[in-house]
This record gives C-alpha cells, structure tokens and sequence, in this order.
C-alpha cells in the first residue's frame, strides 16, 4: 500500500500524480526522449503506462489531466514519438478518461492525438485550474492551480558525499499553488533551490517561494516524504 500525504485538498502519491476526488494530475511525459537522448532500451512509455493502471486502480481514479509537454522534442515530431504517442494514450483511453493539455514541446500534438479522437486543450478547468505552464494570463487567483513545467526535484547527500535525487511536489499554501513533478523516469528534474532562483513557469516569480512546502518521492518504498519549506531545506542542506 502506497503511503500518500494530504495537502490543500490534494492526495499526493508516490506515483508522481496528485489526485482529487476522482481526478489524478500528472505532468511532463516526455515521450521519445529515449530516441533523443539515444538511449537503447525503450521501455519508460511502458513504464509510465504501468504506474497509471495501478494508480488508478488503487486510487480509482475515473479521469487523468496530462498537463502538457506529452512528446519530448521541441520542433520535430521523431518516429518514436509519433508511434509511442498514438500508442499511450490509446492504452490509457482504456484505463481511464484522458484530458490532455499542450505543453510547450508539443508541437504537433494534436494532430497525433486526433488518430485516437482527443482533443488537446491549452488549459482545463472545474473548480480549480490545470495548466503547464503558470502563465498569469490564465492564473485566477480564487482557484487552486496545479502547473508542471519545473520539473521539482530534491537533491539529498549523506555523511560520505554520497547523491540522491528525488522527485518532488513543490506546495504554495497561501497562494494555492502545486508544482507537479516529472512523470517520466528518465527525467531527474531540477532542486527546488535551483527553482527558486530562476523559476520557468512566471506566476512563480509572484509566490513566496521560500514557503514553498516540499513533498519529495521515495519510489522504491512507495512513500511520499515532507521536507518541510525551502527556506528549511537551504538551513538544513
């Protein structure tokens, strides 16, 4: 059994997604970087494809927001991507309902989508407000907002030098902000204190990014961990 952690009205899983209610939000897939950064063993898309069948079946979980960047490259569209793309998202229609938003590496991802009749959206929203990148421009200040994008990671060394990295969730509590991390494995991501002095996405120039509470991802004992505020983790790390 998973350990999770509760926060802002969030679940959040050691599966690098967050769930609420009946809905699980995950970001930053990346499909094709294997073909990109030339690994030869293809296997995180079905990877990722697994993580989702038992997230959702532990979690029940009816719908999923992709929030952006699903394909890797920036300009073109590989012949993995194009094939792995079609690929997932017609197994994770089998799953559960799929809601994907485009990110900005997703450049023709609605016409690879279409061939599994999905429509890519820039940005989704019920009673909170999904999107990749924070822009201010959709931000609605009396709505929580869930962004991917960073990439939030924590990098952890013991007594002897030795280094870890973990996958994080970066927490804004006044602002109702949460940064999701990296779903594909073969992301490593970026430390939160890297974040802080130049974040990607802008609204996270306007957080007190200080507070920000940061929840880092033990996979293999399936554990979310509290690591208290960044301003903790820069006294203490």
């Amino acid at each position: 059994m998973a350990k999770n952690i509760d926060v802002g009205g969030f679940t959040l899983t050691p599966y690098r997604a967050a769930i609420r209610g009946k809905e699980a939000f995950v970001a930053d897939l990346h499909i094709g970087s294997e073909e990109i950064s030339l690994v030869t063993s293809r296997m995180q898309t079905a990877k990722m494809l697994e993580r989702i069948k038992e997230m959702v079946e532990e979690y029940k979980v009816k719908r999923i927001i992709f929030a952006g960047d699903i394909k890797h490259s920036f300009g073109k569209k590989t012949g993995q991507e194009w094939e792995e793309v079609i690929e997932f998202f017609k197994a994770a229609k089998e799953i559960a309902e799929p809601i994907v938003l485009k990110g900005n590496h997703d450049f023709y991802i609605q016409n690879m989508l279409s061939r599994v009749d999905i429509t890519v959206r820039d940005y989704y929203e019920n009673d909170l407000l999904i999107c990749q990148h924070g822009h201010l421009d959709v931000w609605k200040k009396d709505k929580d907002l869930i962004i991917g994008n960073e990439h939030p990671s924590l990098l952890l060394r013991d007594e002897v030098g030795v280094k870890v990295k973990l996958p994080a969730y970066l927490w804004f509590e006044k602002e109702k902000v949460l940064v999701l991390p990296a779903f594909n494995p073969l992301t490593k991501g970026t430390d939160v204190r890297d974040i802080k002095e130049k974040p990607l996405s802008p609204l996270l120039r306007f957080v007190d990014f200080k507070k920000g509470r940061v929840f880092g991802i033990d996979e293999e004992g399936k554990e979310v961990l509290d690591f208290s505020t960044v301003k903790d983790l820069e006294k203490w790390l």
